[in-house]
């Protein structure tokens, strides 16, 4: 029993979707688990959610940002991933390319990397994981937020972990919190991504630096505390390289057990289609014999 109630903050296209529904879901009971908190409507929901039924949650989970503990009574540690801020902004180009009920979904279709990057309009092309994990999601970010992320990070965080190391961030994760279920398959996976020529990529990337300084500080500060918490967890190189193994073979078990079931499914469909064969063959033969009876009378 965990002394603290958890607080999962999904930073979009960090790997938030996988460790959810793969590592949390599976480990805390589904009846003291909220997740998928998105929009506007569902955290107002959450937060208007009595007292009571918040104090039983033993964790929350979804795109939030920094605060949601002084909703609860009780203690909370907070988890989150974060992203080189440059690879997060161009998995978020495509991942709205195509996402058809995202807002940005008609812009994205229509524009370059380069101009989606360069929107001075979108909050989450600039220092976005800075104004999370700050807790100031909407107003401008300066050299200040940077260090009150750090901040917040250092008092009530758990663990940050990075999604570019995503396995031992994951093995870290689940030796402080005691989870016993550990392998995933990836959600939310990105595919089909636009050619994009490599001079143009080039400036995609250098825009995304320019206006994300802030970001590039809090992830180097991330990976160094996150290197010396699994130095302190006992968690060496050969560990992780084990466990990445491991969850290889368990990913294969899932494929060949979905292949097995497809391959049932189509054994299924194609007894089936001969059974509808055969009994439209029977239909058929007993109006041939009515209609021969007929012309025999006739």
């Amino acid at each position: 029993m965990l002394e603290y109630k958890i607080i999962f903050m999904h930073i979009p296209k960090t790997g938030g979707e996988t460790f959810t529904n793969e590592i949390i879901a599976r480990n805390i009971s589904t009846d003291r688990l909220l997740f998928g908190l998105k929009g506007t409507q569902e955290y107002q929901a959450f937060v208007d959610m009595p007292q009571e039924e918040k104090e039983n949650l033993a964790c929350v989970a979804g795109h939030l940002y920094f605060g949601v503990h002084e909703l609860f009574d009780s203690p909370c540690k907070y988890l989150a991933f974060v992203r080189d801020p440059v690879e997060r902004i161009i998995s978020t180009y495509y991942f709205t390319r195509r996402t058809k009920d995202h807002p940005r979904h008609e812009q994205a279709r229509n524009c370059s990397l380069l101009e989606f990057v360069g929107d001075k309009n979108d909050l989450e092309m600039s220092d976005y994981q800075v104004r999370l994990l700050g807790g100031n999601p909407v107003e401008p970010v300066g050299p200040e937020e940077l260090e009150r992320a750090k901040a917040n990070i250092e008092k009530h965080f758990l663990c940050v972990g990075l999604t570019e190391r995503f396995d031992a961030s994951l093995l870290l994760m689940a030796k402080l919190l005691g989870f016993s279920h550990i392998f995933y398959r990836r959600w939310n996976v990105s595919h089909n991504k636009k050619r994009v020529r490599p001079a143009d990529l080039d400036r995609a990337r250098q825009v995304i630096r320019e206006r994300n300084q802030l970001d590039i500080g809090l992830y180097e500060s991330c990976s160094r505390r996150l290197e010396a918490q699994l130095a302190e967890a006992g968690l060496e190189q050969e560990t992780i390289i084990q466990y990445l193994r491991e969850n290889v073979a368990f990913q294969e078990s899932i494929l060949y057990e979905r292949e097995k079931t497809l391959e049932r499914q189509q054994q299924e469909h194609y007894a089936n289609l001969m059974e509808f064969n055969q009994l439209a063959l029977v239909r058929l033969l007993r109006r041939l014999k009515v209609f021969g009876l007929k012309g025999c009378r006739s």
